[in-house]
């Protein structure tokens, strides 16, 4: 097989596919998918308010502190997912919320290994 080909072929497959996706967009998920045939069935079941407890707790690991707002836009989340999914994290004492940043406006979130006790 030469190294144009599954770019060749992934053009013909997607010739019907909608054209609101752009093969930037596709070309990804069709090479995993071509050289991981199994992988959905290998992962964990995972439900979609774990994934986005997940999702946001990597990522107030790596950013220390957001306001809900930054998180939900980013994500592109509704506010009732949003709730559900920081909800948790904040039982379990993962979050901190109500935190202040100096220079920046309203409360926000803020892993709680990150900070300072």
């Amino acid at each position: 097989m030469n190294h144009s080909e599954p770019l060749m072929t992934f053009q013909q497959e997607t010739r019907s596919r909608t054209r609101k996706q752009s093969v930037k967009e596709l070309f990804p998920t069709y090479l995993v998918d071509r050289w991981f045939p199994d992988a959905p069935e290998a992962a964990p079941l995972i439900t979609r308010g774990a994934a986005r407890a997940e999702l946001a707790r990597h990522y107030m690991e790596n950013v220390a502190a957001a306001t809900p707002g930054a998180i939900a836009r980013l994500f592109g989340w509704r506010k009732d997912e949003l709730e559900a999914a920081i909800g948790g994290l904040v039982e379990r004492g993962a979050f901190v919320t109500g935190i202040q940043v100096e220079g920046a406006r309203g409360d926000h979130i803020a892993a709680a290994t990150l900070l300072k006790r």
